[in-house]
């Protein structure tokens, strides 16, 4: 392969690593969202959970899934 190949090939390879470190991030963020979300749903009271149309039990079921599950 001629160093112009090798340099074309390797000029990919920097943005691509970049776009997957990226989409990587954004997964964890949701994953740290979606647990802080849960966490917030389980110290709601009864009364807040009615407002918002939720029972205890689903409340309950919600925050024990694990966090990469939607």
């Amino acid at each position: 392969m001629s160093s112009q190949a090798q340099s074309g090939a390797q000029s990919h390879v920097l943005p691509n690593i970049m776009e997957a470190l990226a989409r990587s991030a954004a997964i964890v963020r949701g994953w740290r969202d979606r647990a802080r979300q849960r966490d917030q749903l389980q110290r709601l009271t009864d009364r807040d959970l009615r407002d918002i149309g939720i029972s205890r039990l689903d409340a309950v079921a919600e925050s024990r899934k694990p966090f990469w599950r939607a």
